[in-house]
């Protein structure tokens, strides 16, 4: 809650989708944030065409529909309740790739040690399934700025979690959200534009750097 989840699965959505990859960007937090903020582009953005809007009580039906979803885009997120949610683990345990957000503060970095913990239950057993920790809302000239890839990094060396590049705290973000539209649409050649873009082409490459 309050990790910056909605506003990091929406722009990676959209840079996603400008690279011509087709997207689906499934909202299972009850506080349906991604759906309110595809409702405020009026249309006009990219995301209401990516939003699906998932009922948080679907249960057992939710696994088939997420095989179904996978099966017809390239790339599927999915933004998920905090905590150990059913859906979340549930996720969890059908995604190639799970991404913990994180803010640079001591209660955010113990929030991400208990996402950690879904995570692993979601890809026990599975070789191929990765763990990242995403760096968001960073505040890089500060010391807690700088030490937060170190701290994420140590906290999930156990575990193989790799840490992803980081993604400032900037206010086009928010006049972004503001808009209903990403930070991609709205700057396209802006420094957070290229953040996302480099957060996204190092899911694709992998923590080894494969493609």
């Amino acid at each position: 809650g309050g990790s910056c989840s909605s506003t990091m699965c929406a722009n990676l959505a959209a840079t996603w989708a400008k690279q011509g990859q087709s997207v689906r960007l499934l909202d299972c937090d009850p506080q349906r944030s991604l759906v309110a903020w595809g409702h405020m582009s009026a249309g006009e953005g990219m995301l209401p065409a990516l939003i699906a809007d998932v009922s948080t009580e679907q249960g057992a039906e939710f696994g088939a529909f997420l095989e179904q979803t996978r099966a017809a885009y390239d790339r599927v997120i999915v933004d998920c309740a905090p905590g150990f949610d059913p859906l979340a683990i549930q996720a969890a345990s059908m995604a190639d790739v799970v991404v913990i957000p994180c803010r640079p503060s001591p209660l955010d970095v113990l929030a991400a040690g208990d996402a950690l913990e879904v995570a692993k239950l979601g890809v026990r057993g599975r070789d191929d399934a990765r763990i990242w920790f995403s760096p968001q809302a960073n505040l890089p000239r500060t010391r807690l700025g700088r030490e937060l890839p170190e701290q994420l990094a140590k906290m999930g060396e156990a575990a193989g979690a790799s840490v992803l590049p980081s993604v400032s705290a900037r206010i086009i973000t928010a006049e972004a959200a503001a808009s209903g539209m990403t930070c991609c649409e709205i700057e396209p050649d802006g420094d957070a534009a290229k953040e996302y873009a480099a957060v996204a082409a190092a899911i694709d490459r992998g923590p080894n750097g494969e493609a």
